[in-house]
């Protein structure tokens, strides 16, 4: 009997024929089925592996020298002046690099501007660079989301204030991007595929493998 190719279904979305491109391309099968069961399109993680793959020896040595350092630092006495270390903050901490941003920033209505100590580094900077204007974005599905920026100016025209605003029905509140890929694929608008891959390998590389 001929063997016979899986096909997508209604609880997964994605085939074993999918799962197995994924893994060979260089993601481990734990990952493909996370981002996948997270509703997340099977081309989209496909071009995840593909890049994440790409990365692996540029990302090796970067654990080296982060090793070497840890190494270096625990030699050290403590330092007892508290640097301000988290897993949200720069590498050098919140006391020699602190988060700002150069205007109040809302992301539907919310002033993200006032708790950046809840906010990651990486969403902090990408908050400065937004424009104001409209944009559309790609969701985890692969679907398309409208996105508006306000802005509020003084009288020398800069920049005080932004409102970022898009619309969320409660039963596709998993959809939306998590923050860092939403604000990548805004400051980088030209090319809304190559922006939410990367986006989101950022997002990835700075949290979830972080």
């Amino acid at each position: 009997m001929a063997p016979q190719t899986e096909t997508p279904t209604a609880t997964t979305g994605y085939s074993m024929d999918d799962l197995k491109a994924i893994v060979a391309a260089g993601m481990s099968v734990s990952e493909a089925r996370g981002l996948l069961d997270a509703g997340y399109a099977a081309d989209a993680v496909m071009e995840l592996a593909q890049l994440q793959a790409a990365q692996r020896i540029a990302q090796a040595t970067e654990q080296q020298t982060a090793t070497a350092k840890a190494m270096q630092k625990a030699m050290r006495p403590e330092n007892t002046n508290h640097p301000g270390l988290s897993a949200l903050s720069y590498p050098e901490g919140d006391q020699a690099r602190p988060k700002t941003l150069p205007f109040e920033f809302f992301l539907n209505h919310y002033p993200c501007h006032k708790f950046l100590e809840t906010e990651h580094w990486r969403e902090v900077e990408l908050m400065a660079q937004v424009k104001p204007g409209k944009f559309s974005i790609l969701r985890k599905d692969g679907s398309k989301m409208d996105v508006s920026v306000e802005s509020e100016t003084d009288a020398n025209g800069v920049v005080q204030r932004l409102n970022l605003t898009f619309p969320v029905a409660r039963d596709e509140k998993h959809l939306i991007p998590p923050k860092i890929a939403l604000l990548y694929q805004i400051v980088h608008p030209d090319n809304p595929r190559e922006s939410f891959v990367r986006g989101m390998q950022e997002y990835l590389n700075l949290t979830v493998w972080a």
